[in-house]
C-alpha cells in the first residue's frame, strides 16, 4: 500500500503524518510519497517530520528544507535548503543551500551555495553559482562535475 498526500501548507505536514498514524500505517521511503505544491508566494517547511519520507517538491510553493529531511525537487521549484538536509534538483529547480546543505544536482537545475560548508554534485546542464572570494559560500565544495555542468564564482 503506498500512502500519498499533497501538501500545501506546513500545517498540511502534521495532518498527514497524524492521519498515517490514525490509519495504523507506519511510514517509511518506500511506502509513502509527499507531494509539495502549496501556492506562489506562500513557502511550505519541510523538516524533520519527512525524515526518511519520500518526499517530492513539485512547486509553485518555494520550499524550506530542515533538519536532516530530504526531498526530490521537480519542475521549477524553488528550494532553501539548510542544516543538514538533502536535496536531489532536477529538470529546472533552483536550490539556495546553506549550513551543512548537500545537494545533488541533474538536468537543467541551478544552485546557489550561501555557506562554506555546502556540498554539491552536478551532472547534465546545472549550474553551480559561488558567491565572490571570501563571501560565505564561496569555499563550498563542488564534486563530481559531470557532463556540461559548470560552476559560475561571482566577480566582484
Amino acid at each position: 500500500m503506498q500512502y500519498e498526500h499533497i501538501i500545501n501548507s506546513g500545517g498540511a505536514v502534521t495532518v498527514a503524518r497524524s492521519q498515517a498514524l490514525a490509519e495504523g500505517v507506519e511510514l517509511t521511503f518506500y511506502n509513502s510519497l509527499f507531494v509539495i505544491r502549496g501556492e506562489v508566494g506562500h513557502p511550505v517547511p519541510v523538516d524533520n517530520r519527512l525524515y526518511n519520507l519520500n518526499v517530492i517538491a513539485e512547486g509553485p510553493a518555494p520550499v524550506w528544507l530542515s533538519g536532516e529531511a530530504n526531498l526530490r525537487a521537480e519542475g521549477s521549484v524553488v528550494v532553501h535548503a539548510s542544516e543538514n538536509s538533502y536535496v536531489e534538483a532536477r529538470a529546472s529547480s533552483t536550490v539556495y543551500a546553506y549550513g551543512n546543505a548537500v545537494v545533488s544536482a541533474q538536468d537543467d537545475a541551478t544552485v546557489y551555495a550561501r555557506s562554506d560548508s555546502v556540498t554539491v554534485t552536478a551532472t547534465g546542464r546545472t549550474r553551480v553559482f559561488l558567491p565572490q572570494k571570501g563571501q560565505p559560500g564561496s569555499e563550498a565544495a563542488v564534486d563530481g562535475l559531470k557532463d556540461s555542468a559548470t560552476v559560475i564564482q561571482e566577480q566582484a
